[in-house]
């Protein structure tokens, strides 16, 4: 347990250290909300050990499959963006499509979400700014 702690503290700092590079952070309540491109983003943090996968079920409901799994109600807050860092698994995080079909998430949005591992948190910043720059070029 005071390993998890430790980690999440580092993670968190870490996290602070990319993203400040590319934007602004605040903190409001107990969110921290990164500013980038005139967006907010707000930032969950879960952790799901190296031995366990993240399925999304729904928007609403995650699972952690592993020896002892664990639902994850997931409570809708508004029309929000966030930003899910997973760690410190490097399995990657899937998504049911229907009952049969089950795909990657890898840099992509995800209902309101963009759930990512913490391994792919400045590729996501660099997509997401080149999906900015994308949408300027085309006028949309």
């Amino acid at each position: 347990m005071i390993e998890k702690y430790f980690l999440t503290k580092k993670i968190k700092k870490e996290t602070k250290e990319i993203l400040s590079k590319y934007g602004t952070l605040r903190e409001k309540d107990k969110d921290l909300i990164f500013r980038f491109n005139n967006k907010d983003y707000y930032l969950n943090f879960l952790y799901v050990k190296n031995d366990k996968e993240l399925f999304i079920n729904n928007q609403t409901i995650w699972e952690v499959y592993g020896s002892n799994s664990l639902i994850i109600n997931q409570r809708l807050k508004e029309a929000k963006t966030f930003i899910t860092i997973v760690y410190p698994t490097l399995t990657p995080v899937k998504v049911w499509i229907n009952e049969n079909t089950v795909e990657f998430v890898k840099l992509r949005k995800i209902y309101n979400y963009y759930v990512i591992l913490f391994a792919d948190l400045e590729r996501l910043v660099e997509t997401l700014k080149w999906l900015k720059l994308k949408m300027l070029i085309l006028n949309i």
